[in-house]
């Protein structure tokens, strides 16, 4: 649904907000702890981003097979 691809692509972007936050305090990190830390919780937001893009293909890929389907349906209507 139309709603749902917009959900993901609103998500994506938040997390790409929250990667370039995690960017910020690997580079600030004062610590090697707290710098490899940070670099995981970026490999996560990296990771969720991968899984809805995927999920986001599939949504548009089925959204497509839809309205193909009702073209197809409307041209053999009389």
């Amino acid at each position: 649904m139309a709603s749902s691809i917009q959900d993901l692509q609103t998500s994506i972007a938040i997390q790409e907000h929250q990667i370039d936050m995690c960017e910020k305090m690997i580079n600030e990190a004062q610590t090697d702890e707290e710098r490899e830390r940070w670099e995981e919780r970026k490999r996560e937001h990296e990771e969720q981003i991968r899984d809805k893009e995927e999920r986001l293909e599939r949504e548009i890929a089925e959204n497509d097979e839809r309205l193909d389907e009702l073209a197809r349906g409307r041209g053999t209507t009389p």
